[in-house]
């Protein structure tokens, strides 16, 4: 479940002292950058498998979130350039959090449509392909996932080119919408991609440039949701697990190309981070084919808030693009966009897991951008698996780099850490 999580754990001395302690020293060593929003994975003492209470080196409670297996993570909001914290495990449980929740609600209403799901569906697998996940932090929504390929704005949308498994709306703290569905700036036949969606395969010799779909010939190849395989909530993360396939139909014959599933985690941060919303995507893109399956571009694409759009290509307005501050040429850190919010600015950033590319541009109408798989080539050989990862921060009030590149320090540098027992010391 938590493929996306890069920490490397040091538990030096685990001696048999551990299992009569009931009390632990956690020591996160320093690192040479100011580190930011750290999701921090540990190994619990088994002495705590009852429960375990993390308290800071000023006694505050963190929110701690432990699994099955003894797992347990928790967020540091901010480590200073060779600072070491340390924080002290304790027996104990605290009551249901809950900070992060992931629940399924119908789709909203549209013309002439009562959209819905199934009223029979477990928890743990949603057999419906209709409605939405929203995923809230605190009470407060910050995405949806959709589920409903017919919840389009516009009936007008062509059945060819509608989808589901794509992330919109996505949102600010303050409940700006930064991304885009359904254009209503491009034909209804032709709509861009969606919110936060995935790049599609390109067998043939028609690409329809940045949409997020497939011609080949008279061959259509078209996005299919397949589900959701788990939801999980929790005082610290919370976040689902999806799947989906790319088809290429050709009258009434089909084939599957390449298999997609989805891992998103969303984190409850702490509130001394300012305003601002973290989620990790990873997505895993396999050839189901017996060729070679080649993509024009390969990786996220974001289409962002129609508030950023221009009234008409004539029209003077600041360019949504931003990225880190690397010199030309030099491989990206981090990309995003950003506008007029809600009565201040607002934008999303991209995080890259490491440097990298990537393809960017601002239509005549429409802000948007790709942030690019890391891996050089774009072809899948039969039966090869691409995986993609990325940190997406959404914020109101301008982009700020010093923090953006303390998050992404606190994305790409690996907390090392040590427990010893408390009364060792």
């Amino acid at each position: 479940m938590f493929s996306t999580l890069r920490f490397a754990v040091f538990l030096p001395g685990l001696a048999p002292m551990l299992v009569a302690a009931t009390a632990f020293q956690v020591t996160i060593d320093p690192a040479p950058v100011e580190r930011a929003a750290q999701v921090v994975s540990i190994a619990l003492p088994q002495a705590l498998a009852a429960g375990a209470v993390l308290r800071d080196d000023r006694g505050q409670i963190v929110p701690l979130q432990a699994e099955a297996d003894l797992t347990a993570r928790f967020i540091v909001a901010r480590q200073a350039a060779n600072q070491a914290l340390t924080f002290t495990l304790e027996a104990g449980r605290l009551p249901d959090q809950g900070n992060v929740q992931v629940m399924e609600e119908p789709s909203p209403a549209r013309p002439g449509n009562t959209p819905g799901i199934a009223s029979a569906t477990a928890p743990s697998r949603i057999q419906a392909k209709s409605g939405r996940l929203r995923v809230s932090v605190g009470g407060r929504p910050i995405l949806y996932y959709q589920m409903d390929r017919d919840a389009v704005p516009r009936e007008d949308i062509d059945q060819q080119w509608r989808r589901a498994g794509f992330l919109h709306p996505v949102l600010t703290p303050a409940g700006f919408p930064v991304t885009e569905g359904f254009s209503p700036d491009f034909a209804p036949r032709e709509p861009v991609h969606p919110g936060i969606s995935t790049r599609g395969p390109l067998t043939g010799r028609d690409n329809r440039g940045g949409f997020d779909f497939i011609l080949l010939g008279t061959e259509v190849a078209s996005l299919e949701f397949g589900g959701i395989d788990n939801t999980w909530s929790g005082p610290v993360h919370g976040g689902f697990t999806s799947w989906q396939r790319w088809v290429k139909e050709a009258g009434l014959d089909s084939a599957v190309l390449v298999n997609e599933s989805w891992e998103l985690t969303a984190y409850a941060v702490p509130k001394s981070l300012g305003d601002i919303n973290v989620f990790d995507v990873a997505i895993a893109q396999t050839n189901s084919t017996a060729i070679s399956v080649n993509f024009g571009d390969r990786g996220l694409s974001v289409s962002g808030a129609t508030a950023w759009r221009k009234p008409n290509p004539a029209a003077s307005s600041p360019n949504p693009i931003f990225t880190d501050e690397s010199a030309p040429g030099k491989p990206l850190r981090w990309i995003g966009l950003t506008g007029n919010g809600k009565n201040r600015p607002a934008g999303i950033a991209v995080l890259f897991p490491a440097p990298g590319t990537a393809k960017y541009g601002a239509s005549p109408f429409e802000p948007s951008l790709t942030a690019p798989d890391s891996s050089e080539s774009l072809a899948l050989a039969p039966n090869a698996r691409a995986n993609l990862s990325y940190r997406v921060i959404t914020f109101d009030g301008p982009p700020d780099n010093a923090l953006l590149e303390a998050l992404w320090n606190g994305y790409t540098v690996p907390a090392v850490v040590t427990i010893s027992a408390a009364d060792s010391r």
